[in-house]
């Protein structure tokens, strides 16, 4: 009668192990623990190889993670394959907007340098960027000090020129 008894305890034992198994498989499952989902299917086939709700889940979590990397992967495609769309503006417009700002921010200052960057311009686009950048500088720099005179205040005269410095670095990197 005792083995008798001992060998129920050990089949309760394993039916309740087997079936604690089964159910942090399925809480796995349904969480999307894949992986370890997997683990209790295999830990639950170790004590009863013929479980055919193990084999089942064993194959549908095979199956569900497959399908997740299937998933990362295209993802992963989708987000490097995006082209970068370019900012669609007219170039020529730019180009022709920086020269007259440039001849103009020069001509305020020597109408013979403006002639000078027209000049420039015409031999070397690079060269004029170059002869903008210095002279246009310098043209501002000297009428925002004749303006200065008018105005009376030291802050709006350094402000005058950070604007007009700044418009002048916009013109030369629109070309």
């Amino acid at each position: 009668m005792e083995a008798q008894e001992l060998k129920d305890r050990i089949i309760e034992a394993k039916s309740n192990k087997i079936a604690e198994l089964k159910a942090k498989a399925r809480v796995s499952e349904r969480n999307k623990y894949y992986e370890e989902a997997l683990k209790y299917y295999q830990a639950v086939l170790k004590i009863d190889p013929s479980d055919r709700e193990a084999k089942e889940g064993m194959d549908r979590v095979n199956i569900l993670i497959l399908e997740a990397k299937k998933k990362a992967e295209l993802e992963k495609e989708k987000l490097l394959g995006e082209e970068i769309v370019p900012v669609l503006y007219d170039v020529a417009n730019s180009k022709i907007l920086a020269r007259t700002a440039g001849f103009f921010a020069i001509a305020s200052w020597n109408p013979f340098l403006a002639i000078g960057y027209l000049i420039v311009l015409l031999i070397s686009s690079t060269l004029s960027l170059t002869y903008l950048a210095v002279v246009g500088e310098i043209a501002l720099f000297v009428v925002i000090i004749r303006l200065s005179s008018r105005i009376r205040s030291v802050f709006i005269t350094v402000l005058l020129f950070f604007l007009a410095s700044l418009g002048l670095g916009l013109a030369i990197n629109a070309r």
